[in-house]
């Protein structure tokens, strides 16, 4: 009997190749005027471009996964639906389709995500007039496998507070009536027990959870600044708690929230979620004034703030009352396209750089909250543009965040069409060219060497001089 031929290890691609083989086609998955959702018998979705091929750690090589506990189907009225006919190999734009015998009009489809869930690609929909694109970058394109609901996003980038901790758990209700009962006059308490129960807040829930890091809401809106929030992240747990105070927080509510919670949490870390409500100065003075406090009670205690970076003077006073860190929100480095984006809320790109600049010269941990855009984040410009931000001023990491809303964003074809490297291959590069770049879509991460304190003020440098790794 002659030797039988040596096996030989599979070469790169070839095992998920043959799994991809034997798996049953993708649909795509369209939504009837009734509200129905079907997939189509023989349309798939598009076909992934090279760059939306995955790397192993955002899961590759397959860009759908199952749908995550939390997301939302929605039909996207005002979008049809577009896919790929295999056999013709083309794409195909459905405005009706035959179904039960009758002639029925059909709607793109799009999921809301949680908010530890990072769109990899928006829907693909033809607007009708006067339904701007815009509208398609809140959501993430899904697809259907055999009846199983599938959406093109990834959670794979670490949570960095335990091992993927769980959220909405049946205990949530009763945690947060156990704290209101204990302390029901504190309006802070109250707003992170409204987000945590009615919209889901990952950030709200960890102060029930006592666990990683919580935000503070210094004013009106939403105190993580995630302003999607109220409209797609709905509570599963049946709880709700009435929001009776949209205002302006008092500082002694701020201190024993946050108090509590640095006492509570092993290596915890409170946040500031500034709003774009009320006079900012004298916010700011109602930040440095909870900061202070705060201090007094746990010097070394992990203090930062979320901010658009408007008022560099006085972000400056906060890192002098004891601020550790900052992150500053943004969905784009390029100047026009920073500007286009926020410029309604009176953000301007010098602000932006300005207060780089101080929390650099200050010494600060630096994170910038970065929300991601399909087709428009991964540009070659976009990227090269976010790295000339990480080496000017010693960026320590990056939130990566879903984009906010159909209110918030730009549109991916805004500012002209521009080949896109795929959000797998963004991450990739940002990986490679800025080596210890922090990327995760959780928590902050804890500090290189725990035994340093978090507090470093350091004296005033060049404004826009990179701060030493």
């Amino acid at each position: 009997m002659g030797a039988r031929p040596a096996r030989r290890d599979p070469k790169p691609g070839e095992r998920e190749a043959a799994v991809e083989k034997r798996r049953a086609p993708l649909r795509l998955l369209l939504a009837s005027e009734q509200g129905e959702f079907f997939e189509h018998p023989n349309l798939e979705p598009l076909p992934p471009r090279a760059g939306e091929r995955l790397p192993a750690e955002l899961g590759g090589p397959d860009l759908f996964k199952a749908s995550p506990s939390g997301s939302e189907r929605v039909a996207l009225h005002g979008y049809r639906p577009v896919g790929w006919d295999p056999e013709r190999q083309c794409r195909v734009q459905l405005t009706t389709i035959e179904r039960k015998g009758q002639e029925r009009e059909v709607w793109a489809v799009g999921a809301a995500l949680p908010p530890d869930w990072l769109c990899l690609r928006v829907p693909s929909g033809g607007a009708e007039p006067g339904h701007p694109d815009t509208h398609l970058s809140a959501f993430c394109e899904v697809a259907s496998r055999e009846g199983a609901f599938l959406v093109a996003a990834s959670n794979l980038l670490p949570l960095s507070w335990g091992d993927a901790p769980a959220y909405d758990t049946p205990d949530l209700l009763s945690r947060v009536q156990r704290r209101l009962a204990a302390t029901p006059g504190n309006r802070v308490l109250r707003r992170l027990a409204h987000c945590a129960l009615e919209y889901s807040c990952r950030m709200a829930q960890n102060f029930f959870y006592r666990r990683g890091e919580v935000f503070l809401p210094v004013s009106g809106g939403c105190a993580a600044g995630r302003r999607r929030c109220s409209a797609f992240h709905r509570s599963q747990n049946g709880g709700s708690v009435n929001d009776s105070s949209n205002a302006t927080s008092r500082v002694e509510d701020l201190v024993d929230v946050g108090a509590e919670h640095l006492r509570q949490v092993r290596g915890g870390t409170v946040t500031f979620g500034l709003g774009a409500g009320g006079d900012q100065h004298l916010l700011y003075e109602r930040i440095k004034r909870s900061i202070l406090m705060l201090r007094a009670h746990a010097p070394d205690a992990r203090l930062n703030l979320d901010t658009q970076a408007g008022l560099p003077s006085s972000i400056g006073r906060l890192f002098t009352a004891g601020l550790s860190s900052v992150r500053i929100g943004l969905n784009s480095a390029v100047r026009d396209h920073y500007e286009r984006c926020y410029g309604s809320s009176g953000a301007t790109f010098e602000n932006l750089r300005g207060t780089l600049g101080v929390a650099s010269g200050k010494g600060a941990r630096i994170f910038l909250g970065l929300e991601v855009i399909p087709g428009f984040s991964d540009r070659p410009s976009e990227l090269e543009a976010l790295l000339g931000l990480i080496a000017e001023f010693g960026v320590e990491g990056i939130q990566l965040r879903t984009q906010s809303g159909p209110q918030d964003g730009p549109s991916v074809a805004v500012f002209g069409e521009q080949a896109a490297l795929g959000i797998g291959e963004l991450v990739q590069q940002l990986r490679s060219r800025a080596p210890g770049l922090w990327l995760g879509t959780g928590d902050l991460p804890a500090p290189a060497t725990s035994a340093v304190s978090e507090h470093h003020v350091r004296p005033e440098r060049s404004p826009h001089s990179a701060r030493s790794r």
